[in-house]
């Protein structure tokens, strides 16, 4: 009888010792306030902050990791903010008892730090820019007893002005260069910084919103190979860290093993280019002082789909469509008939105001009409007959490049990237 109570107490003692689970959730790249074609996604981001709710609820989250562009510009309206905080309060009532908010490249630090003061009562932690002191950036979390479960490094988007002195008469590649080593040079600091955790066998996760050479792009991030983006090595991180945690790129994918280093992408399709990609917050469980990583899908909120051809092979296309989302479809409608016809210009304006009456279920958002043997003046000077607005700065840049039978361009080049970076850093500055 002694050997059964004695086995038991020590099944019990074991179960005592055991370390309690903790479960972190890393999303990024919410876009707050963004537009597609001039159409608003207020009911969409709503959704998606019921069903993160839910889902925080659901896991057992203890912390809510959010990697940088929260919004989707600077200085958002006072609808925008208001969905924003409405999100994080409703948070109090949840498991959930911490949330760390770092800034990436779309984000005003002034906007993200203005109520820092007042968050901070509700748990939830802003860093909207680089700190003062670099050790700020290293935030312990706490399991229920007191205990440190994990440490998180909380970088944001580390500007230009974060990094280095800007240098007279440099290059563009040597301004490139130094950008990059800037930026790997600021995660060498905390990994020595959190030395003495990895010793003790305490996870350190590291955020970032950065772009790592090799992953994915889709067409909504903007100037994504200008200055500091122009790409990280993976293999260059310096060790340390048990996760990386990654905003900017808004197709969720694995970027390396060593470190783990995920990218959760935009939980809305941010353009019709990402209609097939499968949004996905990401889920990390701490047992044991070890990082379990799983993904869970987001719903899609509202279909965008994109249909080609010409007009009467559109009409049937979309008249074979079945609902899918709870809201309206949007939908890019690319057409193009043989021969020019001002006739049927005006039927396919007819056919489109009409369509959008009609179907409740969808709209058409985006559309162009071409003709194989005519461009328009609107159209850019390309074969495929996109238009000006599917090409970034630098693409229209060089096409015009081409068009005037420019050869001897390296030089030309390389002044107007300086240019550019030059436009986006004034865009970044407060």
């Amino acid at each position: 009888m002694s050997g059964k109570i004695g086995y038991f107490f020590s099944v019990l003692l074991v179960f005592h010792l055991k370390t309690p689970q903790m479960k972190i959730l890393h999303t990024s790249d919410w876009h707050i306030g963004q537009r597609l074609h001039n159409n608003d996604r207020e009911e969409e981001h709503r959704l998606y902050f019921d069903w993160l709710r839910e889902t925080i609820e659901a896991q057992n989250i203890d912390l809510l990791l959010v990697c940088g562009d929260i919004f989707d510009i600077g200085f958002p309206a006072n609808g925008v903010l208001k969905i924003y905080y409405s999100f994080l309060t409703s948070l109090i009532a949840t498991n959930c008892h911490q949330v760390i908010i770092t800034g990436g490249n779309h984000d005003s630090v002034s906007t993200l730090e203005a109520p820092r003061e007042i968050l901070k009562f509700i748990n939830v932690t802003v860093l909207g820019g680089a700190t003062d002191e670099i050790a700020d950036e290293i935030i312990e979390i706490h399991d229920a007893g007191g205990k440190t479960r994990a440490v998180v490094c909380a970088v944001p988007y580390l500007r230009e002005k974060n990094l280095r002195k800007s240098v007279a008469g440099e290059s563009f590649d040597d301004r490139e260069k130094a950008i990059r080593e800037g930026i790997l040079y600021h995660y060498l600091q905390l990994s020595k910084l959190t030395e003495t955790y990895n010793e003790s066998g305490i996870p350190v996760i590291a955020t970032g919103h950065l772009y790592v050479q090799g992953a994915v792009i889709s067409e909504s991030e903007r100037g994504i190979y200008v200055g500091n983006q122009a790409g990280v090595s993976i293999a260059a991180f310096p060790p340390g860290f048990g996760y990386l945690a990654l905003g900017h790129l808004h197709r969720a994918q694995q970027v390396g093993s060593n470190p783990p280093a995920f990218y959760s992408g935009s939980p809305l399709m941010l353009s019709f280019s990402e209609q097939f990609d499968k949004k996905r917050i990401n889920i990390l469980d701490i047992s044991d002082d070890k990082i379990t990583v799983t993904d869970i899908k987001i719903p899609a909120f509202r279909k965008l789909i994109s249909i080609k051809g010409n007009l009467a092979e559109a009409k049937e296309k979309l008249a074979s469509l079945k609902p899918e989302s709870p809201l309206c479809g949007w939908i890019d409608l690319n057409i193009e008939e043989p021969v020019h016809d001002p006739l049927l210009m005006r039927l396919y304006d007819d056919f489109i105001e009409d369509f959008n009456l009609k179907n409740p279920h969808f709209r058409i958002i985006k559309d162009k009409l071409q003709f194989a043997d005519r461009s328009f003046q609107d159209t850019f000077p390309t074969d495929s007959g996109l238009t000006l607005n599917d090409f970034n700065e630098l693409q229209v840049f060089e096409k015009l490049l081409d068009q005037e039978g420019i050869l001897a361009r390296e030089d030309i080049i390389s002044n107007f990237k300086q240019l550019l970076q030059m436009v986006h850093d004034t865009e970044n500055q407060e």
